[in-house]
């Protein structure tokens, strides 16, 4: 059979969201490595993000921008799509046995990729776009410069995202089956162990609380190594790798439970489709994470979610209960991709059966009755929300609280779920009353907005009506309207007017105070010229080498944000 015939074949049997096949039956000459030094890896797939799995591995580049990139096989370039935001510059290749590999956070394209790409950004008047291709119009050779590491979008530093996915529906799939060769030596970590409380009568250690196994004192943590637990419970693990000595805290690729001696829970996402990624925050303890950026993954299994990526061996929801006076081994293994492992035993005991005291009643104590299987609305007077099948992660109430705050135009509004502390599996809609006194052209100026953050966040908002609606809320909390009647700012970086500008990119810097800039525009002597926007430092980059004349230029910037409100300023820029 063919390389070409046998990866078909696989496409095949992995069609869907079940994957059924093991590591080794994947081709491991078939790419090439994207870049020519060895790997040091930074990120490890389907490792914990933020409400995400991590779709690829990432690369070290030495610290550095423009490492060279090259393309992994032969195929076409099927996409382009460049933000300030996220991947950053991302270039997309579709080869002929039905894979596509994805290259993130580039600092530039090379050769006809990047000549197609200044034409289309200066024909649209973009710098962000997001375009697909003619399977032709591109083609692409295995090895070929396709342009050079960077550190665009939302990169922590100079690195190469690289992901390999199917072409048909974008599944990823994780890159180190395909067989790229790296040392690692060092095993992973078991940094703690959790045991949480499965109901509201389960006693740990006579309360009802969560406990951590390990504790960090002044000198060295201190081990638990028996738990004693009266009712059900389950538990969770806390693992990070490193592919060599202080590369930091990559993710594990599996984790496993055993119970006395049986295999009872395990871990493991060798593929994922991106509508599974937020299922993540469902597999995790999220609250510690949010307040620590420590991922617990639990044995818990919510309904909700629908995934097989942590699965109880044995069935059920993954809750333990022991019923006599053994003592229980509980042990966890955690391997990497080259096979390292560690592990971690400790025992559970029945424990005494405590009197605990009833959970305390808070204004969100009853609310409108949801099934996670089901859509579902809240609609009050001032506050409609809906939301589809599958964005709760189990059946639950889902509240609506009101409460005044001088701060805001409208009544505060909480939203949330009763018992789980989680955000919503997908998008929803949230809508709030226009408030009857608010005069009728400062309406379109209105926003939902999230505050129970440090400051407020504005929401993609429009007015409707009587209501401004928010059509895809990422998550819960408190939401209130708000005014945005100030118009965005941008002041130069590294010039000035009256001084000889002798640089070869001009910088501005831009801000919003509430809805966001929406549209942005620059002007180099009355002609439109590519701005480069940089989210990570709220600059517009421009430029200029050969744009400039000998003498004085004009430079304009007009920004719009979300709701209308205009900045237009011009400078006058000297060259010698």
């Amino acid at each position: 059979m063919t390389k070409i015939a046998r990866i078909s074949l696989l496409i095949l049997l992995l069609a869907g969201r079940a994957f059924a096949q093991a590591p080794d039956d994947f081709p491991k000459n078939y790419f090439r490595p994207p870049m020519d030094i060895p790997f040091s890896i930074s990120g490890s797939y389907a490792e914990v993000r933020g409400n995400h799995f991590h779709s690829g591995i990432d690369l070290r580049t030495g610290g550095k921008v423009g490492e060279p990139v090259y393309a992994a096989a032969d195929g076409y370039l099927g996409r382009v799509a460049i933000s300030p935001w996220g991947g950053g510059k991302v270039l997309y290749i579709n080869h002929p046995n039905g894979l596509r590999t994805v290259y993130m956070h580039m600092n530039d394209f090379s050769g006809a990729i990047g000549d197609w790409v200044r034409k289309v950004q200066y024909q649209k008047h973009l710098y962000a776009i997001d375009t697909t291709l003619p399977k032709d119009l591109i083609p692409i050779r295995e090895g070929d410069l396709i342009g050079h590491s960077g550190n665009s979008g939302a990169s922590g530093g100079p690195h190469l995202h690289f992901e390999v996915r199917y072409s048909e529906n974008d599944q990823t799939i994780n890159p180190f089956y395909f067989g790229f060769d790296y040392d690692d030596k060092v095993n992973p970590i078991i940094r703690n162990i959790k045991v949480y409380p499965a109901s509201a009568t389960t006693s740990i250690e006579g309360g009802h609380h969560e406990l951590f196994l390990f504790t960090s004192g002044k000198k060295d943590a201190v081990c638990r190594d028996t738990v004693h637990v009266c009712g059900p419970f389950y538990t969770g693990v806390y693992a990070t790798d490193l592919c060599e000595a202080g590369s930091g805290k990559n993710g594990v690729e599996k984790l496993e439970l055993y119970v006395d001696g049986t295999l009872f829970w395990r871990y493991q996402v060798p593929s994922f489709r991106f509508e599974d990624t937020r299922c993540i925050n469902g597999l995790i303890d999220y609250p510690q994470y949010i307040r620590n950026k420590e991922y617990y993954l639990v044995s818990r299994r919510l309904v909700g979610v629908r995934t097989d990526f942590s699965l109880p061996l044995q069935g059920g929801d993954g809750v333990l209960q022991f019923n006599d006076s053994k003592a229980h081994q509980l042990r966890y293994v955690a391997y990497d991709y080259k096979g390292n492992s560690c592990e971690k035993v400790f025992f559970v005991k029945q424990g005494t059966l405590q009197r605990l005291p009833l959970p305390k009643q808070g204004p969100l104590a009853s609310g409108t009755p949801a099934d996670y299987r089901q859509s579902c609305s809240v609609s009050e007077k001032d506050f409609q929300a809906q939301l589809k099948p599958y964005t709760l992660y189990q059946s639950d109430e889902l509240l609506h609280f009101s409460k005044t705050d001088a701060r805001f135009l409208s009544q505060v509004h909480t939203f949330k779920p009763r018992d789980l502390n989680l955000p919503p599996h997908q998008g929803y809609r949230l809508q709030i009353a226009v408030p009857p006194q608010l005069a009728a052209n400062k309406v379109g100026k209105l926003v939902v907005a999230q505050v129970d953050g440090k400051s407020p966040s504005a929401l993609v908002s429009r007015v409707e009506g009587r209501w401004v609606v928010a059509p895809n809320v990422r998550a819960f909390g408190d939401f209130a309207l708000m005014l945005d009647t100030v118009a965005p700012k941008v002041r130069p970086a590294n010039f000035a007017e009256g001084k000889a500008f002798a640089g070869t990119s001009l910088q501005l810097k831009i801000s919003d105070n509430l809805s966001g800039i929406a549209t942005y525009h620059c002007y180099l002597n009355g002609q439109w010229v590519l701005a480069e926007y940089d989210g990570k430092t709220a600059s517009l980059y421009i430029a200029v080498e050969g744009k400039l004349h000998s003498g004085k230029n004009t430079l304009r910037c007009l920004l719009i944000d979300a709701v209308g409100n205009v900045t237009d300023k011009t400078w006058k820029i000297t060259r010698q």
